[in-house]
């Protein structure tokens, strides 16, 4: 919903992702932000999370576009190691 489609890197519109975030925590709710590169995200915005879950799948080809910003990504935040729960979504060996 508030992605930056033009970016080599997903991005995201950080001062209505940020707006939207401190309205919920000033209602006392929940903010569940879903993305890719989220911790970077997070990052930029001085946000911490409470609670992370990281989603992989070993077969999935990030494609051309994500070549080189994704590798770089995982290697400088290391989401799955910083998770709270991982979830996989390779079921080859179901």
């Amino acid at each position: 919903m508030l992605r930056v489609m033009d970016d080599e890197q997903p991005s995201y519109r950080l001062e209505e992702l940020g707006n939207l975030i401190q309205a919920r925590h000033e209602l006392d709710r929940p903010a569940i932000v879903e993305g890719i590169f989220l911790l970077d995200t997070l990052k930029k915005l001085g946000i911490e999370p409470d609670y992370l879950v990281y989603v992989k799948n070993e077969e999935a080809n990030p494609g051309y576009a994500l070549r080189n910003s994704l590798p770089e990504y995982l290697e400088t935040y290391k989401p799955e190691n910083k998770a709270d729960y991982v979830f996989s979504t390779d079921f080859k060996n179901m």
